[in-house]
């Protein structure tokens, strides 16, 4: 993994009227409870849990739901990959030993 230079995406999947539903409960002493703490056994409780019991503090992320229905190719975009001419020689090679039978 490398460092995030700009943004860092963090993806899961989940139901956000179970999350929205769930009582994360309150701060104590500028942290999670540890009843809560102890309970959370996912990257996405832990991040939504903090959202929600820190609400009205201004928080360095945030959180959005994505449906089916939002996954269209127009919102996905298109990534374009360069190649080196090092991996370029590299897939020749194994397309060339590929064809010789070794």
């Amino acid at each position: 993994m490398t460092r995030a230079e700009r943004k860092l995406y963090l993806v899961g999947k989940g139901r956000q009227d179970k999350l929205e539903e769930k009582k994360w409960g309150t701060s104590v002493n500028g942290r999670l409870s540890p009843a809560l703490r102890k309970e959370i056994n996912c990257f996405q409780d832990w991040l939504y849990a903090i959202q929600s019991v820190f609400a009205q503090q201004h928080l360095a992320y945030q959180t959005r739901f994505v449906t089916d229905q939002d996954l269209t190719p127009e919102q996905i975009g298109h990534l374009e990959l360069k190649t080196s001419s090092q991996s370029m020689t590299s897939r020749t090679t194994a397309n060339q030993m590929r064809s010789a039978g070794l």
